[in-house]
């Protein structure tokens, strides 16, 4: 939700002559057919986390519908501000998600396509003038974390690092070319 939060924050607080640049990594721009799911199925899971002290209410900005609304509120801001927008999305199949986000991944799936477990490539592309690159990697691949259900001869821990580190690398170089 990082991205989102980032927008939000430029455009509530009109930050855009503060912030050069937004990158988003696999960030619901718009929605998600999970969240959709889960408020309609197990939302008392929400008031359940706000009782023991953990507010996942945020949840709820995640639906298709809320992201819609906000990103047709947004779109003239975004177009004309200078900030340079980039995104990029990770897919993976089913077999080499996280264990924990199978269930998701079969859910977006169906209602949405290729996705990484939490965010469909159709969602985290957001607009096609900012998109950047779709990358093979879960949504837990995507900040970095390894884990051995994507361990193949060809795809170890050490080439796994090196190729997130270079997709931060090449975000990095982009934005230096625009001389930010």
């Amino acid at each position: 939700m990082g991205g989102l939060d980032a927008r939000h924050m430029v455009y509530n607080h009109k930050m855009r002559d503060r912030v050069a640049s937004i990158s988003t990594i696999g960030t619901p721009h718009w929605g998600s057919s999970f969240a959709d799911w889960a408020i309609k199925h197990i939302s008392f899971l929400i008031s359940l986390a706000k009782m023991i002290g953990i507010n996942i209410e945020g949840f709820e900005g995640l639906t298709r519908e809320n992201c819609r609304k906000f990103n047709e509120k947004t779109w003239g801001f975004e177009r004309e501000n200078r900030i340079l927008y980039q995104t990029v999305a990770g897919t993976v199949p089913y077999g080499q998600v996280f264990p924990v986000f199978r269930f998701s991944h079969s859910l977006i799936y169906r209602e949405e396509g290729e996705n990484d477990g939490l965010v469909s490539l159709k969602s985290a592309k957001w607009r096609d003038e900012f998109f950047i690159k779709k990358f093979d990697a879960d949504h837990l691949n995507q900040i970095g974390w390894w884990h051995p259900w994507r361990y193949s001869k060809d795809f170890t821990r050490k080439k796994f690092e090196e190729r997130i580190q270079d997709l931060y690398l090449e975000l990095a170089e982009r934005l230096a070319d625009k001389g930010m």
